[in-house]
């Protein structure tokens, strides 16, 4: 099985209910994806985060095979909401991993 992490800071000059419109967008984009990406066995996105961290989304998913996580990034469904990650967001850091 392999996890994949997603964390995303919000660009600095977007008001707070921007990025509250944006998070729910996300949100809903993201886990939009469940039970329709080949491979996906879950994806669960957190937006409430305490003021203590560094970022203001992240996105978990597990998928079955590499193979998986690449039929995520490229899916059509995905670029449904990707205008809202590219109006957005300022940074996004990943992490994949074997677990």
């Amino acid at each position: 099985m392999l996890t994949h992490i997603a964390l995303f800071r919000f660009k600095k000059n977007l008001e707070e209910s921007e990025k509250r419109l944006a998070s729910v967008k996300l949100k809903s984009g993201f886990e939009n994806l469940a039970g329709k990406i080949d491979g996906m066995i879950s994806i669960k996105v957190e937006n409430l985060l305490l003021s203590s961290s560094n970022v203001d989304m992240v996105v978990m998913a597990q998928f079955e095979t590499k193979e998986a996580l690449q039929n995520y990034h490229t899916s059509p469904l995905a670029f449904n909401f990707r205008n809202v990650l590219d109006e957005n967001l300022e940074k996004t850091y990943t992490a994949d991993f074997i677990a």
